[in-house]
């Protein structure tokens, strides 16, 4: 039965969605999806609403996203219970691969995007941590893992047991379709000709003569700390190739987990892991066995606590880039020995605890002796600040003025730096009051603060009579020994001719 539109899946006309991955996001039990869309289209994030419904809320939990979002894998970074979300994309690592291949929307298609509602679509891999509030921090360019060329597969997996896990990215275009070069000079005349003579044999010679660069595909080795290195070369998975699916799994049974990767126009590649062998890191396994039409056990999560981590699992085979994989899950566990408890949620809600399990050993478990479990609502984690609503703190509007239509090589807009703000207590009446200053034909403002965080506007002409200029910086202090806050307000205008800001002081 086809309920996709009535369980609230938008079935968008522009959606190129090229992953699909279903996940528990938010710990409620109850499985989300994730949803990866290339080209245009936003990506979706549906979150369950335990009634045969989702609703779709990428924008309340992201800050920016892929543009061309490629492959997508959920799980635990950093060790905190809580599952992150990585999507490629296809920004190379190199400025001369870039200047090559990739041409980027000018800013007034980018903002016209905006207003269109297909928020912020950056070119670059996503890394969304999972702050376990609703809400993700988005770290791919700290984290060292914004850059991997056309990318297809990304997958999170630890690929070493030390028991957190590492990023794999297979990346690799058979044909540099994008290569600025060709399409300037090349495939346009050829094209041209095509259409005119009606001679589509034509195409096949295009494609000929597009440019080929096979690429290594990446291994990221976790270090702990939010931030990954490229030890591809190191681990022995540095060659070129043009790469797409691939898939993790324990495949000669010696607790680590091999690879298999998909390769266009050449052999795929099969990769024994050592670690084993090499490291004294230690591993655990679990076989579990569902019931009824569920026999894998699809949707059961499995959780390790030790020396006070949580490393946690879903049984959701299907990940990366139309790849999946091993139904063993297997946890590197590091040099740790024994893990102090273990529990299994199954499907339906049903639970298997275990404690002080001895490592290095393949546990199956079995859904039909699980035992019931109390579920309790999940507890968001607190937010340090909350925000308080105050009517009289009018919104700042920025005029349409576009530095880039002026001057083409600035790297930021020079006009939009404010709004200035400053904060003294100007009535000494024990509350410090704000001045936000305004943008070109915006007043600059000052807000008494009544207590409780509460605000009042205070009518000052002197502002008005400045409300031309651009306030990009603003400080209180006692210009004359008056014992009383007097406010020095930095001003400049929009073209580079304004620029040259100069001091407005009121006393």
């Amino acid at each position: 039965m086809d309920v996709t539109e009535k369980a609230g899946i938008y079935g968008s006309l522009i959606a190129f969605g090229l992953g699909v991955l279903v996940c528990d996001i938010n710990e409620d039990t109850y499985p989300d999806i994730y949803v990866s869309n290339d080209f245009y289209e936003r990506d979706y994030l549906y979150i369950n609403q335990k009634n045969g419904t989702f609703t779709e809320e990428i924008k309340n939990w992201t800050s920016h996203l892929c543009l061309s979002a490629m492959g997508v894998d959920i799980a635990d970074i950093n060790n905190d219970g809580l599952k992150d979300i990585f999507i490629t994309d296809m920004m190379p690592e190199h400025i001369e691969r870039t200047k090559k291949v990739m041409e980027f929307d000018n800013i007034d298609v980018f903002k016209l995007k905006q207003e269109r509602d297909f928020y912020q679509q950056y070119i670059q891999n996503t890394l969304q941590i999972n702050n376990g509030n609703n809400s993700f921090s988005e770290t791919a360019y700290f984290s060292g893992v914004a850059k991997t060329d056309w990318s297809w597969a990304g997958i999170l997996f630890d690929m070493d047991n030390d028991g957190f896990k590492d990023i794999y990215v297979t990346n690799g275009m058979i044909h540099d379709l994008t290569d600025i070069d060709f399409v300037d000079f090349l495939a346009n005349d050829v094209i041209r000709n095509m259409l005119l003579k009606g001679n589509k044999d034509e195409m096949l010679s295009i494609i000929n003569k597009m440019p080929v660069t096979p690429l290594t595909n990446y291994a990221f080795r976790n270090n702990k700390d939010f931030t990954f290195k490229n030890v591809a070369d190191e681990w022995g998975l540095g060659t070129p190739s043009f790469s797409s699916g691939c898939a993790y799994g324990d495949l000669d049974g010696d607790g680590d987990l091999d690879l298999v990767v998909n390769n266009v126009n050449m052999e795929s590649f099969i990769f024994k892991n050592e670690s084993r062998q090499l490291t004294a890191n230690n591993y655990l396994q679990f076989q579990l066995k569902g019931i009824g039409k569920n026999p894998f056990a699809i949707g059961a999560s499995v959780k390790l606590s030790l020396n006070g981590q949580t490393l946690v699992q879903e049984l959701m085979p299907s990940r990366g880039f139309q790849s999946s994989m091993d139904y063993v899950l297997t946890f590197g566990v590091g040099t740790i020995d024994k893990i102090d408890s273990v529990s299994v949620l199954w499907p339906n809600n049903k639970v298997t605890i275990l404690e002080n399990v001895k490592a290095n050993q393949k546990l199956v478990v079995l859904q039909a002796e699980a035992k019931d479990w109390k579920i309790e609502k999940v507890k968001s984690k607190p937010s340090l600040f909350i925000e308080l609503n105050n009517a009289s703190l009018e919104s700042h509007h920025e005029d349409n003025f576009d530095d880039f239509d002026q001057e083409g090589l600035v790297t930021k807009y020079l006009s939009k730096e404010g709004p200035a703000l400053a904060i003294a207590d100007i009535n000494k009446d024990g509350n410090e009051d704000i001045f936000v200053g305004g943008a070109k034909g915006q007043p600059g403002k000052i807000y008494l603060h009544q207590g409780n965080g509460k605000l009042k506007l205070l009518v000052n002409n002197c502002f008005t009579d400045d409300a031309e200029f651009e306030d990009t910086a603003a400080t209180f202090f006692d210009a004359d020994n008056d014992g009383d806050m007097d406010i020095a307000v930095g001003t400049g205008g929009n073209s580079m001719a304004e620029k040259a800001a100069y001091i407005t002081r009121y006393i």
